[in-house]
């Protein structure tokens, strides 16, 4: 019997091959692991499958990732051990301004984008200026005062960055993790197998929401019985108008109706998104704009803007998109040559007769270079600096080495921040459900993982 599973991430590929086997009471094996930061589709053989788990092992596969330029850690990924650098995002080069005329967030000292935005100071002779607009609101103005503190110029945070309080982050991956089953409904159901692209517990301004749309701004809300009460009422109605505030499309759903009324919620978020998608083609058409990644018109994804990254006293200026496509292009897979990339030194390859990752924890690991294949990229997001791909790659293909990779050709950090296997072989991760599942103890955490028994005609092009 042959299994296929959602590993969730936190957890090791042994963890779920152990809670499966506690499920089954027979012996298991899989076809290749994740990491534990890791998520997504899992191979397993059951009893007599385990037999056939030899023909899965070298079959492309397809991935979603999230690259941070701004971090820079010993794993390549967020789950440092103990190396990890993180750069600091600015808004503008103070290099290009007058020393004696420029403003300044307390003398360059904070991060523009920081939840406590000092009050900004005028050039010479200028006063303190009242902040007139919160940090998370959508244009942030960053003033440079001229002499007598006027002012001189105006920049804005471009729009593709959204605002978002970075104390939220260890919340939403904690939201991520344990999904409500309205929510696991809506994603396994509808949205992860729908065209448009949905990240989930996105945080924005001091919100996270449940369900996002990039390309078609779109946020579905999922409700339980706590927004019964007339002050989450309330406070559901403030949240939403805030959000609409920065152009999104706000559309709520409860418990109930996902689960009592499903074909109309999907329905509705069809319609809604088809509406968006009307909408954007007439400004496209009117603003043509072509970037060189794929899907919509992107002009939010062109402008760049002023944005530089600070790394070992020196900025470094946001990459466009045309450099990080011409990158990635230089990776593809031609005429039968693999690109030569950087092992993670934190990888259970084997340097001598034994795995990487345990020299590496005695910090005697060698760098190697190993022949991977990449067929085909899609830049799904870019919001600097963090790049969001999907990725097909051949078998046995490090995504860590990629990042790394794209982080070192550009003069940045390049980590992980997230990962999920999509699919393998012809066997697509949205396809198995939420019907069958084990749950297991892993290190005091109850861990559910979903499960669907598949066939290997399933898996394989036979």
């Amino acid at each position: 019997m042959l299994l296929a599973c959602v590993k969730p991430t936190g957890i090791s590929s042994f963890d779920v091959v152990k809670i499966i086997r506690t499920h089954v009471q027979d012996k298991v094996g899989h076809s290749g692991t994740l990491d534990p930061m890791a998520s997504g589709l899992m191979i397993l053989g059951v009893g007599k499958g385990t037999k056939e788990l030899t023909s899965l092992i070298g079959l492309d596969k397809n991935y979603e990732t999230t690259i941070d330029f701004s971090l820079l850690t010993d794993t390549r990924d967020a789950s440092f051990r103990e190396q990890e650098e993180r750069f600091e995002v600015i808004t503008s080069n103070p290099s290009l301004m007058k020393e004696d005329k420029r403003a300044s967030l307390q003398e360059g000292k904070e991060n523009l984008f920081s939840r406590n935005t000092p009050l900004m100071k005028g050039g010479e002779g200028g006063s303190l200026q009242e902040e007139k607009e919160s940090l998370f609101s959508r244009n942030t103005p960053l003033m440079k005062g001229g002499e007598g503190g006027s002012l001189q110029e105006t920049k804005t945070i471009p729009s593709y960055y959204l605002p978002f309080n970075p104390s939220l982050t260890q919340k939403a991956r904690t939201l991520r993790n344990n999904p409500t089953p309205a929510e696991k409904k809506l994603r396994y159901s509808f949205l992860a197998s729908h065209p448009s692209k949905f990240l989930r517990q996105k945080p924005i301004d001091n919100y996270i929401v449940d369900f996002y749309a990039h390309q078609e701004q779109l946020i579905i809300e999922v409700d339980g019985d706590t927004h019964r009460s007339d002050e989450e009422i309330c406070y559901d109605q403030e949240r939403t108008k805030k959000l609409e505030s920065y152009g999104f499309t706000v559309i709520r759903f409860t418990n109930t109706e996902i689960f009592e009324q499903f074909e109309a919620v999907c329905a509705q978020i069809d319609e809604t998104l088809e509406h968006k998608k009307r909408h954007q083609k007439k400004i496209c058409s009117e603003n043509p704009l072509t970037p060189p990644s794929k899907g919509g018109c992107g002009s939010h994804l062109l402008h760049q803007g002023e944005i530089y990254l600070k790394k070992e006293g020196k900025l470094i200026p946001a990459p466009s998109l045309d450099q990080i496509s011409k990158l990635l292009d230089s990776l593809l897979f031609k005429e039968d040559k693999e690109v030569l990339l950087p092992l993670p030194t934190f990888s259970a390859k084997k340097q001598n007769g034994k795995r990487l990752y345990k020299a590496a924890r005695k910090g005697n690991a060698e760098i190697q270079e190993k022949p991977m294949k990449i067929y085909h990229y899609e830049i799904l997001d870019y919001q600097f600096p963090l790049l969001k791909l999907r990725l097909e790659v051949g078998s046995g293909t490090y995504i860590r080495s990629i990042g790394y990779w794209l982080g070192q050709q550009l003069g940045l950090g390049g980590a992980l921040i997230q990962l999920e296997r999509t699919s393998t072989g012809k066997l697509q991760l949205s396809n198995i459900g939420t019907e069958h599942f084990a749950k297991g103890n892993i290190k005091g955490q109850e861990r559910t993982i979903y499960f669907k028994e598949v066939a290997r005609e399933e898996i394989l092009d036979l």
